[in-house]
């Protein structure tokens, strides 16, 4: 609230705060505290200078006069100059306020720049390597899930392979257990022949034999044939000799 004293009133600063706002722009808080401690400082100044002329001269005529006047004086000073102080203290206010808002622009960028550069660092070398082993798992599940489906197709496909070879078994066994039987009666032909052929080989050596014998024979006849052929041979060259 304004202040009165003896013999100033303050003024509003609130007016004033209008009236830059109207001139030159909007006033934040901080300034307007700036503007009315500058503009308060003014009026207790010259509040102060009216209480000093009102001690120092007396009162009566016409150093009272004198007096009236100079208190006067101050007054319209402080009326006149009153918006100016407060404008000169909200602009050093806004000063201050640039001042600190660059400071705290500065330090939200640097505080902005490391966190991106943070946010950047994580993805980078914790969340893309985890994405990217997170995708090779799936995929090895994916991988493990087709190879195990395979599995399932192959393990169905050797147990139907095994029950076919079961009945192949089966059928083989039935198979030996029927050749078995008939080896049976088998046997005993064989046994003939065995038989049969001990005494074709028993005719073989008596054949053979007798076939050496003809051998034997041709053999001496062929020596026989031969001389005769020598001693012909012999007449023919003597009747030759003789002019025959």
């Amino acid at each position: 609230m304004p202040v009165t004293t003896k013999y100033l009133a303050q003024k509003d600063s609130d007016v004033h705060r209008a009236q830059y706002t109207k001139r030159f722009g909007a006033v934040d808080d901080v300034s307007h505290i700036f503007g009315w401690a500058s503009e308060t400082a003014f009026f207790f100044t010259c509040d102060g200078w009216c209480e000093f002329l009102d001690s120092i001269f007396p009162d009566w005529w016409p150093v009272g006069d004198v007096q009236n006047l100079l208190i006067s004086v101050v007054k319209f000073i402080y009326s006149n100059r009153s918006e100016h102080n407060y404008n000169c203290g909200v602009t050093s206010g806004l000063k201050i306020v640039g001042r600190v808002n660059e400071v705290i622009e500065f330090a939200k960028n640097t505080i902005s720049n490391a966190v991106t550069d943070m946010r950047n660092r994580i993805d980078s070398e914790i969340v893309a390597p985890v994405r990217q082993k997170a995708a090779q798992i799936e995929q090895s599940l994916k991988d493990a899930q087709g190879k195990l489906a395979s599995m399932g197709i192959d393990i169905d496909r050797f147990s139907s392979n095994i029950e076919t070879m079961k009945s192949s078994i089966a059928s083989f066994d039935g198979s030996i257990k029927a050749f078995d039987s008939k080896l049976g009666g088998f046997d005993s032909k064989l046994s003939g022949l065995n038989t049969t052929a001990s005494g074709l080989q028993t005719q073989l050596r008596d054949a053979q034999a007798k076939i050496n014998e003809y051998k034997t024979l041709i053999d001496s006849l062929t020596t026989r044939v031969d001389n005769l052929e020598g001693k012909q041979k012999e007449g023919f060259d003597f009747l030759k000799t003789i002019g025959m």
